[in-house]
């Protein structure tokens, strides 16, 4: 057997399951796969905070299916900054689709 990776997920892929289009349902069958495999996969603290300005979204919520799907959370940065980083991208989302802005966050 192959040496083991740890694999790390952008957040296109991950909004493509959470939100469950085509290609989401085939990124997350290829994530399963490659646990199987013995592979680890794990999203870094932005990809975590550019998960939270999804809509609909909150910590509890992300964190639920982040666990279901064996995905990591890698923060070496202290915790706290990504979770007021993630606070503070999430109402800056909000704001932009309150204002008509239907332009995804950056």
């Amino acid at each position: 057997m192959e040496r083991p990776l740890r694999i790390s997920l952008d957040t296109n892929i991950l909004i493509g399951i959470l939100s469950g289009t085509p290609e989401g349902h085939i990124d997350d069958a290829s994530i399963r796969q490659g646990q199987d495999d013995g592979h680890d996969f794990l999203v870094c603290g932005v990809v975590y905070t550019e998960l939270m300005a999804h809509p609909g979204m909150d910590r509890a919520t992300l964190d639920a299916a982040l666990l279901s799907g064996g995905v990591e959370v890698d923060l070496e940065t202290p915790p706290e900054v990504y979770l007021t980083a993630a606070d503070a991208n999430r109402a800056y989302a909000e704001r932009r689709r309150r204002s008509g802005d239907n332009t995804d966050s950056d």
